[in-house]
């Protein structure tokens, strides 16, 4: 999970982490809002005769008829949950939480994803469009993502130089930056990995010659 370095704008620290704490608090009022939208859908669907829901979206809502039914989606998905579940559910921006209740979505992904939200993952719409395209049964990368942990880990090893240079490097261009930081990083470490697993042959003989 990304995370920003209010390091670097100490005079607004506090300023701008009630920002994102807001902005948290207002993308879950609109996937609430969402999910409102969608309990109305279905209440008007249960009074229309079959075949008249359509019409009915198309002269009274500004909704398509393939919206409203995403929206209804969504609630069913919602009212199928445990009470935490719907929190976790809720946080996610109403893009994501709209793909997620999609019919096609098996069961063993929604949980996937709900599990990620109490890891504490902040998932982004991207990511979850991404988690879904995921062929089924693919069990893959289904674990807690360790990127936080591994950016602190990198954050430690380096001194503030380091760091600070590092930093400027990726925020200028934080996509393309990114993927050659990582593929060098994976080059470098398997450059090490023989060097590494000789070094611990070296210290088992002397172990078992010592014995």
């Amino acid at each position: 999970m990304e995370t920003f370095d209010y390091g670097t704008v100490p005079e607004h620290a506090e300023e701008l982490r009630e920002l994102a704490a807001a902005i948290a608090e207002a993308t879950k009022k609109v996937t609430q809002t969402g999910i409102a939208i969608g309990q109305i859908f279905l209440a008007a669907k249960a009074r229309l005769v079959h075949g008249a829901f359509i019409n009915w979206c198309d002269a009274e809502t500004p909704y398509s008829p393939r919206r409203a039914q995403m929206y209804m989606n969504l609630t069913e998905l919602f009212h199928r949950l445990d009470k935490d579940d719907r929190a976790y559910l809720c946080s996610l921006p109403l893009t994501a939480a709209l793909d997620l209740a999609g019919p096609s979505v098996v069961d063993a992904t929604v949980k996937d994803i709900l599990a990620r939200l109490r890891n504490g993952e902040r998932l982004k719409v991207e990511t979850v469009k991404e988690l879904l395209r995921r062929p089924k049964g693919d069990t893959r990368d289904t674990g807690p993502d360790c990127s936080r942990a591994m950016g602190h880990m990198v954050k430690h090893a380096l001194d503030t130089d380091q760091r600070e240079l590092l930093f400027a490097y990726l925020r200028a261009a934080p996509r393309s930056h990114g993927r050659r930081f990582v593929n060098s990083l994976l080059e470098v470490l398997r450059e090490q990995a023989p060097a590494d697993e000789h070094h611990a042959k070296r210290l088992i003989m002397r172990e078992m010659i010592a014995a």
